[in-house]
């Protein structure tokens, strides 16, 4: 009996032994991935500060569709298992600039959608007697609202470079507000700025404003609507850190996030803008964003800007957290959150605790009666 005892000991701890080493390297994987990506020369072809691998796995299909007074894009990731897809529609109307986004996100187990629309309603020219930076309708004075008259839209792909930029050149009658929009299939870098190709980069301009009075400045009023409400699950949050500034890729930006269940859109702006004087001085200056308030059921937040003769500023819209990253190991457990060398040195512990063991099993006698 002492023989068959000790026999089912040694099973067991090398049955131990088994289960210990399997959750080691779960464990060591992560590590192994982050030490192989270390050796390797980081490869960035095009120079855009984004792998090629990275680029390769969250490539996307475009398909235009273009009219005087509309630009429809279609983007479905490329590659891969995981499916999804959205749309941005750009409209020029009455009621402005208007960009309305629909994603789907169809698998076997999951459906997620989110419809919304921004829109770049107009621009108040106002006096700020709070002397706040911000407009503020009940408290600051109203000059003039300068509503929009647009030309044709403008659409071409410029591909002189490695990714095709799609470009949509927007201005209204008087040339007084243009608005440029790049997208492409791909990472692309697009006058210094990393535009991921799950967004639209816009890049807002106000030139010659006919202003009605020497002290006042200027705010541009945005319309945030979605089809959805709170009641649905619907929520718009507004963050001071983007995504892109979690990736590097950007710095000093602003969102308001929109999401639903596990969807989430955004619309983003740099904190600063560009502004020449009328004597051709250029400056970054800070932009002032008001709080979002509720008018006619939709949200609403103005983008204040310093008085000049050319201002430029930059926003994006589009859809968060559907990235792929290269390194994104899922394992579903939950494991203690350790450096590297904690890793490493857990894994060296358990392989000596498990030697040790095993030496103990294997030298001890059984006893004789």
């Amino acid at each position: 009996m002492s023989k068959m005892k000790t026999l089912h000991k040694k099973k067991l701890l090398i049955g131990s032994m088994f289960i210990i080493l399997f959750f080691s390297a779960i464990v060591l994987i992560p590590v192994a991935a982050d030490d192989a990506d270390d050796l390797t020369d980081f490869i960035d072809d095009d120079d855009d500060g984004v792998g090629d691998e990275e680029e390769e796995l969250n490539e996307r299909e475009l398909h235009v569709d273009v009219s005087d007074t509309e630009v429809r894009i279609e983007s479905q990731l490329k590659t891969g298992e995981v499916k999804n897809e959205f749309s941005i529609k750009v409209k020029t109307e009455d009621e402005g600039l208007t960009f309305k986004l629909e994603y789907n996100d169809d698998t076997e187990s999951t459906e997620f959608e989110l419809e919304f629309k921004v829109k770049i309603q107009e621009i108040v020219e106002y006096l700020d007697t709070t002397a706040d930076g911000f407009y503020n309708a009940s408290l600051d004075t109203e000059i003039q609202i300068y509503e929009f008259d647009f030309l044709p839209m403008v659409y071409a792909v410029n591909d002189t470079g490695n990714t095709p930029i799609h470009t949509i050149d927007i201005s209204t009658t008087d040339g007084v507000f243009t608005s440029s929009i790049y997208f492409a299939t791909e990472f692309a870098l697009i006058d210094g700025v990393i535009v991921a190709p799950t967004q639209i980069k816009i890049d807002v301009g106000i030139h010659d404003f006919p202003y009605l009075d020497d002290n006042s400045d200027l705010a541009l009023k945005i319309m945030l609507e979605s089809t959805a409400d709170e009641g649905d699950g619907l929520t718009y949050q507004e963050n001071d850190l983007t995504e892109d500034e979690e990736h590097g890729w950007a710095t000093n930006e602003k969102e308001i996030g929109i999401s639903k269940g596990d969807a989430e859109g955004f619309f983003s702006w740099v904190e600063t803008a560009t502004i020449e004087d009328w004597d051709g001085n250029v400056e970054p200056v800070v932009v002032k964003a008001t709080p979002l308030e509720i008018e006619n059921e939709e949200q609403k937040l103005y983008l204040n800007y310093p008085r000049g003769q050319e201002i430029i500023h930059d926003p994006k819209i589009g859809m968060s957290n559907i990235l792929l990253d290269t390194l994104g190991i899922s394992i579903g457990i939950a494991l203690p959150i350790l450096s590297r060398n904690g890793y490493l040195i857990v894994t060296a512990i358990s392989a000596l605790v498990i030697v040790s063991m095993i030496a103990f099993a294997l030298r001890r006698k059984p006893k004789t009666n």
